[in-house]
């Protein structure tokens, strides 16, 4: 999951919201997390399948700024959206498996 807070002063310390976080939520949730300001890009890959309009959807987002990250890399069990990847100049990776290879299909991917 992916959340975005804008905090509306600017006397907000960074480690005080992280420590309260872990200690109110993460803990008690057993949840594994990360914080970022703007100022760092995380980095995510797209796992796609054969249907567009998701890629669509995020790879718009993504041009125009809105989403604040980079996408090294398209991994896909299909071709079909290959070009797609190229429109946007990302690296596409196609993994072929099905479901008697998906062991093996799975075990290129890590």
């Amino acid at each position: 999951m992916r959340l975005e807070c804008e905090f509306t002063t600017e006397n907000w310390n960074l480690e005080n919201i992280k420590t309260g976080f872990q200690e109110n939520l993460a803990k008690k949730f057993n949840l594994s997390w990360e914080i970022y300001t703007q100022e760092i890009k995380p980095k995510m890959a797209l796992f796609v399948s054969k249907y567009d309009h998701c890629l669509y959807d995020i790879l718009s987002r993504y041009s125009t700024g809105e989403l604040a990250l980079e996408i090294p890399l398209i991994i896909s069990n299909h071709e079909d959206l290959k070009p797609v990847a190229e429109q946007f100049t990302i690296p596409f990776y196609h993994v072929p498996f099905t479901k008697d290879s998906k062991e093996e299909g799975e075990k290129k991917t890590n």
